[in-house]
């Protein structure tokens, strides 16, 4: 008699803290922006995050080579942890510079990208969440939708940025800084859209 063999569902676990470790990331983020130039240690948390979340890849991966049967495509697992993890790094990419960079002051227009990359990645984990309760993706449209709304502001924050930047005689070093920093969140902004694509994919498919 044929025993049916349980697809293993720890993948979803191990999605979820991925993208709780982006939220986490993106927060630290905020707050580093926020309370700069007093950043606290905020840089090392959100190294620590990255080096967890290394791990958390590399267990998945792992993971992926032994199982039988998995919960979705194999291809479309290691898409979505690679995508979560590219968040992950992008916002420790950025902590990283606050580090090396001996900055005064920021633009105000990077404290509106940290704010709208937080916002993304918080509706992002809530809708992981989701994924292991076979939501189809009209179920989900709202969620998503918003954080597509939300990247199309950082988008228009990047315009109003750039225009802003030029103007005048700025210190170039100054502006190499401020651009690069500007950048590199948005970098992660688009990351986390990233993983609603490929989640938008994997919804459709499995739906």
């Amino acid at each position: 008699m044929w025993k049916i063999v349980p697809r293993d569902e720890k993948f979803f676990d191990q999605i979820e803290q991925l993208s709780h470790l982006a939220k986490s990331s993106a927060q630290l983020m905020n707050d580093l922006v926020g309370r700069f130039p007093t950043v606290d240690g905020l840089p090392d948390q959100i190294g620590k995050a990255k080096v967890e979340a290394a791990q958390v890849m590399e267990t998945t991966l792992g993971r992926l080579d032994d199982a039988f049967i998995t919960p979705l495509d194999r291809e479309d697992i290691m898409q979505l942890i690679t995508d979560l993890y590219d968040v992950i790094e992008g916002v420790a990419d950025v902590a990283r510079r606050f580090s090396l960079y001996k900055m005064t002051q920021l633009y105000p227009n990077v404290r509106r990208q940290s704010d709208i990359l937080c916002k993304v990645a918080t509706a992002l984990d809530e809708v992981m969440s989701k994924l292991r309760d076979d939501k189809k993706l009209k179920e989900l449209s709202g969620q998503l939708n918003e954080i597509h709304d939300l990247q199309k502001q950082a988008t228009t924050n990047r315009d109003a940025f750039l225009s802003e930047l030029f103007s005048g005689s700025p210190d170039p070093l100054e502006v190499m800084k401020k651009k690069e920093l500007h950048d590199m969140l948005e970098d992660a902004i688009q990351h986390c859209e990233n993983v609603t694509r490929t989640l938008g994919r994997v919804l459709l498919k499995n739906g």
